[in-house]
């Protein structure tokens, strides 16, 4: 699998919204163009500061929360292959610009970083995670 990422190809399961795959044995991306719409719009919607993920998702009924957080934060819409913890160029197209994932990281840091109060306020192992 990891031969096949290292050359740009989509090595294994699903391949990410907004692309499809070739025919059998074609591990390449081919852009999805309805898909690929959708992609484009949720990251500059995102990026501006007029809508939120609610609205966003309300918009695009297809999707779920999780969904929304793993595309906002997927680097294969940079036309990159991510398998393993190691980054390759792909031969697939990309959806988005660089500028505008970073823009999107940037707007999503503070949600990273979220602190569990009851966490910091015992010092259990599991505090604040089972009720």
């Amino acid at each position: 699998m990891m031969s096949i990422a290292s050359k740009g190809l989509w090595p294994v399961g699903l391949p990410p919204f907004g692309y499809k795959r070739g025919e059998a044995g074609d591990n390449t991306l081919y852009i999805e163009p309805r898909r690929a719409e959708i992609v484009k719009d949720i990251f500059e919607m995102y990026a501006s500061s007029k809508y939120t993920s609610a609205e966003i998702l309300n918009k695009y009924k297809e999707l779920t929360r999780s969904q929304l957080a793993r595309m906002l934060t997927n680097r294969m819409y940079l036309g990159l292959i991510v398998y393993d913890g190691h980054e390759f160029p792909g031969k697939h197209p990309a959806l988005i610009t660089e500028d505008l994932f970073e823009k999107v990281q940037t707007k999503r840091a503070p949600l990273n970083r979220r602190i569990r109060p009851k966490a910091q306020k015992y010092p259990y192992l599991l505090a604040g995670l089972l009720y």
